[in-house]
This record gives C-alpha cells, structure tokens and sequence, in this order.
C-alpha cells in the first residue's frame, strides 16, 4: 500500500492522465478548523473544481485501488451542478429564504474566515456567521456568505444576519429520545434513566444547529418551560448539549465529558469547543464558564 507522500504523487499523475485537456494545480484552501490540500482542475469556463487530496486516500486505503480512487472522483467533480447553485446564490430574492446562522471556532478559524472574506461577527470564543443552504436528492450543500456576496446582494449585514435569524428554526429534545431515534428504538427500551436533565439543540436540518446556543427566545422559553437555568456543552457544529443546573454534576465532570466528545466522536472539521457555557436566566446571556 502507497504511503499518503506516495498517494499524493500517484494522484497528481492519475488527475493529468484522467483529464488531459485541463491544467492539474496543487492547491491548499483554509477549510473550518483546518487546512486541506488538493489539486484544482482548471479546464474551460469559469467553474474548477477541486479534489482533496485527503478524501480520496481514505478511498484507496479502503479498496488499494487507484482506479476505484478515480471512478469516486467523477461524484465529486460535478461542474454543471456547481453552476447551477452558483447562479442560485447570485439571486438575492431566489437565496435569502435559504439562509442560516452558524458558529465555528475563533481560534482555529480566524484565518479561513478573513482569508475568504466571509461575514461573521465574535461571539464569546466563536465566529457567527452566514450561509446560504441548498438540499437537493443528493443531500445539503452549503455555501458560506462572503462580503462579495453582499455587494452582489446589495445588502447589509445587518440585514444578512437578520434575515438569517428569522429563516433559523430549533429543536430542543431531551438526550432520550435523540439517542432512542439514533438506535431506531422506543425510549422505554432504553437502559438509560428516565429523567430529563440533557437536552439536544439543533436545527430542523440537524445542519450547523450549533447556532441555537445564541437564539436568546429559544434559551429563554426553555429555561422557563424546564425551570432552571442550564450549562451548555458543545458537542459538534451541528449541535450542542443543555444540562440544567439544579441537576449537574460538576463542573469538573462536565469539562471532561466535552473533551471525552471531541476526542472520540467528533470529526475534526466538526468540532466547536472545548469550553463549558452557563445560561443565566436572570441575566438573560450565555456566558463561558471558568474552570479551575
């Protein structure tokens, strides 16, 4: 089996033999909370694609067969759709139904958000931001919102996130019944305990539902509905965990549990945080907690 050095050589060569008209450049582009390398396919018009190099290792590691590698590369390189979400976005009244709020990392994630000029504004240790989302048979692409969109728009950011906000729709269920639904389960099968103390937010999508954490009249009505202020744990860009306060274990105890998430169930191009949150219903605000 060929080493990822030795892939990467055998890839380009394959690329240049698979599409000899078009010109194969190495490329590496800010991904969120990483840097991913590939080769770009420039051919004709302006659309040009890029595989990731990485991607299609993990395909040759499964099957050690370059050809197989290459027949997976035709799923991904799909010039007319890309076109024809591009022509969606550029039109302001057919996108901004389909725009959402999402969260990553500051840290990680500073330098892809500036270096692609999205819009995102901080909040506590993230970068708030915008996309447009597209589903179609074959899934949900996602297309983050840069400042050239909003000239092409003419719009504000203000207006953007506003938009954004109001298009966004949350689910809060309690921890068993996610966990019910994932196994394909009733919650009386379940050899968990019956009472409610974790809550899952996220999305309709379960798509970068993330961003509920900041959706202050979902913090608050649920708050009011459970009777207690909670802690808020991160648990992917898709989602994050409520754990209501008069029932948590220690703080100690629940700084561990996020960094047991991460570090064996969250793939790294989806992980938020390592940080513990508090929502404070007399404060209305969510705030990071310290953790000695």
């Amino acid at each position: 089996m060929l080493n990822y050095e030795e892939f990467e050589r055998e890839f380009e060569k394959a690329l240049e033999k698979k599409y000899p008209e078009a010109k194969i450049v190495r490329q590496s582009r800010y991904k969120f909370n990483k840097i991913k390398k590939g080769f770009m396919i420039e051919g004709e018009g302006n659309i040009h694609p890029i595989v990731y190099t990485e991607d299609f290792y993990e395909v040759y590691q499964r099957f050690e067969e370059m050809d197989l590698v290459l027949d997976s590369i035709d799923a991904a390189v799909e010039c007319d759709k890309m076109n024809a979400y591009k022509d969606i976005v550029k039109d302001w009244n057919q996108t901004k139904e389909y725009i959402y709020p999402y969260i990553v990392n500051m840290d990680k994630n500073q330098l892809c958000m500036d270096c692609h000029d999205y819009v995102y504004k901080q909040r506590l240790d993230f970068a708030y931001s915008v996309y447009v989302e597209i589903a179609d048979d074959d899934g949900i692409a996602c297309v983050n919102i840069s400042h050239e969109l909003l000239r092409l728009w003419e719009v504000s950011e203000e207006e953007v996130f506003a938009i954004a906000e109001k298009n966004a729709k949350y689910d809060v269920r309690p921890m068993q019944q996610v966990i019910a639904e994932i196994m394909d389960k009733d919650v009386s099968e379940l050899d968990i305990p019956e009472d409610e103390v974790m809550y899952v937010v996220t999305n309709t999508t379960k798509n970068r539902g993330a961003a509920g954490m900041f959706d202050f009249d979902l913090l608050r009505k649920t708050a009011e509905k459970l009777d207690s202020d909670f802690y808020i744990l991160p648990s992917s860009i898709h989602e994050v965990i409520l754990v209501l306060e008069k029932e948590a274990p220690s703080m100690q105890k629940l700084k561990e549990l996020v960094g047991d998430v991460n570090r064996c169930h969250v793939k790294e191009e989806e992980f938020l945080s390592e940080n513990v949150y508090f929502y404070s219903r007399e404060a209305h605000q969510v705030k990071i907690v310290e953790v000695n």
